[in-house]
């Protein structure tokens, strides 16, 4: 469990890690702070292109080949980022960096689900959750400690000597989860593959869960990409301000996980789900109010956001959890739809959002509450019926 933590902690350590450097990078590229956010977009969309890719594979040769080839091209790409001279490379590297990444995010679930069922997997979702709470809480501090001493470029430096030990530590210590399958020569796993994605789509009452997890997860996805601008530059916060409030989160959402371990003994994850959209659309439309309406206040900001993060991994776990109950044959070609999913959509919002920012908090709570109301409406057509395997 350890080993997948870090594993897993790759992809947001790789986003967390140097929002503090923004502006400098800004001035290096000689760019826009908002042209850096689109940084952010790149990887949410490199990353569900890589899902969609690998996780074909993943399910037909296993999940240790393909983890092995998405951390090979996560290096290069870092590499190049350390070696960029124009924002334009920035963005394309950034983008095949998502996309070795997008190997871990529909891999690794797959390891778990492949082991439990689904009630344990939520289980086993929220205590990874917990541990992986290092990486928000350190990773911006560790960016803006790596500022203070050094240039923007070491922060990249961390990611490439982390990712390499990582993949070391999963040759010696990671093995092959996938379960017993025909085996089928490489040349047909990609025609293969529209078909098992049309399998994946072609279940409703999965895909309302689906379209429920991604409309709520378009909050958190604007958040990562307008956390350095809120705090930052609106509110005039330093780098190491600003990590410690990135990471202060990290307190509520390990409450958070823990209360969702506690009430999984009673209440079933889609239950826990239904529940916990419609707090966090309060929490949304109380945010979007004060942000909008009074005279907006750091340390209020601040606990709303807390408690929207805390609010979304319970969101996330447990939709996570739902939705692969549903494909107990094909969790890596649905971990990827699920991954994928959120990442586009969210990183289509995230680019309009750094493309038309105005310099107001008005874009990223407007956006955040239109996508969980939607979220909200369709959580009454979502089937809760269904007993846990």
């Amino acid at each position: 469990m350890l080993l997948l933590s870090a594993l897993i902690a790759i992809a947001p350590f790789s986003i967390d890690v140097y929002m503090p450097a923004f502006g400098d990078m800004a001035i290096f590229y000689n760019s826009d702070y908002h042209t850096i956010e689109l940084s952010v977009a790149a990887f949410f969309f490199g990353s569900a292109c890589g899902q969609l890719i690998l996780a074909p594979f993943s399910d037909r040769i296993g999940r240790r080949p393909v983890l092995f080839f998405g951390l090979s091209i996560f290096l290069v790409a870092t590499a190049l980022i350390i070696v960029s001279q124009t924002v334009e490379q920035l963005l394309v590297f950034r983008f095949f960096q998502a996309v070795g990444c997008g190997s871990i995010s529909v891999t690794a679930p797959s390891v778990v689900r492949d082991s439990f069922n689904e009630r344990d997997t939520a289980k086993m979702f929220s205590l990874i959750a917990t541990l992986m709470m290092a990486a928000p809480f350190m990773a911006p501090m560790l960016g803006a400690v790596l500022l203070h001493y050094f240039a923007w470029q070491s922060i990249f430096w961390f990611l490439l000597i982390y990712a390499s030990f990582i993949i070391t530590l999963m040759y010696f210590k990671l093995p092959e989860t996938r379960p017993p399958t025909e085996d089928i020569k490489l040349r047909r796993i990609v025609s293969q593959s529209l078909g098992r994605y049309k399998i994946v789509f072609n279940n409703k009452e999965a895909i309302l869960y689906l379209a429920c997890i991604v409309l709520c997860s378009v909050w958190f996805i604007l958040f990562l990409t307008d956390a350095s601008f809120i705090y930052m530059e609106y509110f005039k916060a330093s780098k190491f301000l600003f990590a410690l409030l990135f990471g202060g989160a990290v307190v509520v959402v390990i409450f958070a996980n823990f209360l969702n371990i506690y009430l999984l003994r009673t209440y079933t994850a889609r239950q826990i789900l239904v529940s916990a959209v419609r707090v966090e659309l309060l929490l949304v439309a109380i945010t979007f109010m004060h942000a909008n309406l009074f005279d907006v206040q750091l340390w209020v900001i601040f606990a709303l956001f807390a408690c929207t993060q805390g609010c979304l991994h319970v969101i996330t776990a447990n939709g996570f959890a739902s939705f692969l109950a549903y494909y107990s044959d094909n969790t890596g070609s649905a971990s990827a739809i699920f991954g994928s999913s959120r990442f586009a959509f969210g990183g289509f919002c995230a680019y309009v959002l750094a493309t038309f920012h105005d310099g107001s908090l008005l874009p990223f709570t407007g956006i955040s509450l239109v996508a969980v109301s939607l979220a909200f409406i369709l959580s009454f057509k979502l089937n809760l019926n269904l007993v846990d395997e």
